[in-house]
Formats: C-alpha cells, structure tokens, sequence
C-alpha cells in the first residue's frame, strides 16, 4: 500500500476540529507492577472535550456530513448509561442542529448522571420501557416519521452505515497520534485493548492502511453489536474511499473477551478495577466499557506479563453517576 496516497487521501475527508490536541498516553506502572507486567499504557481519549470520550472524535466527521446532506436534526438511539447521548446532545446544541434521543430501559429510571445532562441538552428524551426497548427499531421509525412532519429532517444515527464507517474513520487519527506515541515511547509490539466498537474497528483499520505491527484483543461488553456487519461495512467503504482492498479475519484478533452477558452491571471485579485505577493512578474508569478492559488485563496478567498493553479508555467519565449505590463507598 502507498500510504502517502492514503494518508492524503484520509485529509480530504470533510472534518470539524472539536478536538485540539493529542490525548496523553499515561503510563500505568503502579498497576504493572502489582500485577507483574511489563508495561502497561492508557490512551486518555476520556479527556476529550465536551465531558471526555470517544464520541468527540466520532462527531468531528459525522457533524461535516450531517451539514452537507442537509440535515437539521438528529435522532439517535442508546441505553440509559450509555455515553453518546450526553456528548451527541452537547455537540449538537453547539452547532445549532436540534437532538432528539431515544433511550432504551428507562423508564423510573431515576434522573441523574447520563439521563440528568441528555436532557439538559436534548429538545426530548424518550425514556422507553421493556416493551418498547425490544422493538426499538418500530419505535425509532414512529418518532422519525412525526419529526419529519413537524418541519425536522432529522438523519436517525442508530445502525446508519455511513455513520459506522465515518465513526471508524475517526480512530485513524487516534491510530496516528498512537503511532507517533510509541514511538517516542520506543514501545515495540503494542497489543491494544478496547471495547468492541467503532473505536476499536478504527483503531484496526488504521492498523492495516499504514502497516502498524499491533495486536488487538477486543472486549465485547454488548451481545448486539453484529461485529461481522460492521467489518463487511468498513471493508466496502474502505474499498470506494481509499481503492485498495482491505479484508478482516478472526486473525486480526489475538483474543475476544466477551462479558456481554453482563452490559451495564458490575461485578465485584469491575468495582475493584475502578477503585485501583482511582486510588493507584488517578484515573475515573468508565463502569460501563473500560473498567472490563482493565478487569480482563488483571485477570490474564500472567499470560500478558511480557507484553506491552495499551488499553484504549474511550469512556465518558459522567456514567460513574449511574452505579454510586453499586460502588459501596
């Protein structure tokens, strides 16, 4: 691959600087050494603006798009303790596009955390039942449909595959800082961990288009994520964008730790990783994705000893808000 031609390429893609600068690579040495590892990295994308997290990124390319395809509006989908309401909401009220969002399993949920500032943000919050969260695709349709004939032409987000890609196209420059951090870190052999997300696909495919020598070890926190969809998605976009011909195997993963059984609850393990990384590092853990990455290095720490690990911590540090009763302090 000719990555100068590539690497132009990705810089014509219409962009909005809503982050100006490079988030730290932090070195995790109390935890390695407790633990007996070799090395052990966080990527700080929880200190990006807008309340941290990898949604900024995301949105520096989905905001471009939505504008040029004359959308004025947008309507989005997640569960109650995720983050993308509250930084999507945040976004969009900066840059005067109206933010309708849709969240699953919320009804009596009480107000607070993420659900406090979506609808600080949001012009309205669906807070759905159990009925309605597993038919969230009719839902979502019904509330586009009434938008639409209130003068809105809201672009729904949820599943759209133009938004998968563009979110994955994101993390090739979190790839590039990355790079450019290892090497003046002088770490060879990154094995890099991150939920199973379009952080992590972008992450990978950065890996592919320029030849980075990474490993990656993917921690799947939802049952639903149809991982194999979104590979298909990104190797065909990839393939019209940048004309050469990527392909995904079950080879690009040294390993997929799935505790999707589990999205949205703590274990006793995940308090714990909190709680080291507050106390040992001074870092806020997002309970929902990367206190499982961090769970999962401490558990496998004999086999990860000599590697160097760099977990990606992509959450919104917000959430901690949802679990106060469940952390026990």
């Amino acid at each position: 691959m000719n990555t100068s031609k590539i690497l132009k390429k990705y810089k014509t893609i219409p962009k909005y600087n809503l982050l100006n600068y490079i988030t730290p690579l932090q070195n995790l040495d109390k935890i390695a050494r407790q633990f007996g590892l070799q090395n052990l990295y966080v990527k700080r994308d929880d200190l990006t603006n807008f309340l941290g997290g990898e949604e900024v990124r995301f949105y520096e390319y989905i905001l471009p798009y939505i504008k040029s395809n004359g959308y004025n509006s947008i309507l989005n989908v997640n569960d109650y303790h995720s983050n993308d309401g509250i930084v999507g909401s945040m976004i969009s009220k900066k840059h005067d596009l109206d933010y309708f969002l849709i969240t699953k399993n919320a009804a009596h949920k009480h107000t607070s955390g993420n659900i406090l500032i979506c609808k600080l943000f949001s012009n309205e919050v669906h807070s759905l039942n159990e009925f309605w969260s597993s038919n969230i695709d009719d839902y979502a349709k019904r509330v586009e449909s009434d938008l639409k004939k209130n003068n809105f032409n809201p672009i729904l987000i949820h599943k759209n595959e133009d938004v998968i890609f563009l979110k994955s196209l994101a993390y090739i420059n979190a790839g590039m800082e990355l790079n450019a951090q290892f090497e003046t870190k002088k770490i060879k052999n990154p094995y890099i961990l991150c939920t199973l997300n379009e952080s992590f696909l972008g992450l990978l495919l950065a890996s592919k288009l320029f030849n980075y020598d990474w490993k990656f070890i993917g921690i799947q926190i939802e049952s639903n994520i149809n991982l194999e969809k979104k590979l298909k998605i990104i190797e065909t976009k990839s393939k019209q964008l940048f004309n050469i011909d990527i392909i995904f195997s079950s080879k690009d993963f040294e390993e997929k730790y799935d505790v999707s059984n589990d999205y949205g609850v703590l274990s006793e393990k995940n308090k714990q990783a909190i709680l080291l990384a507050s106390e040992k590092e001074n870092i806020l853990l997002n309970p929902l994705n990367d206190c499982k990455t961090l769970t999962y290095v401490i558990e496998n720490a004999k086999k990860l000893s000599d590697k160097n690990l760099i977990i990606i911590n992509t959450g919104t540090n917000v959430s901690i808000y949802n679990y106060l009763q469940n952390l026990n302090l």
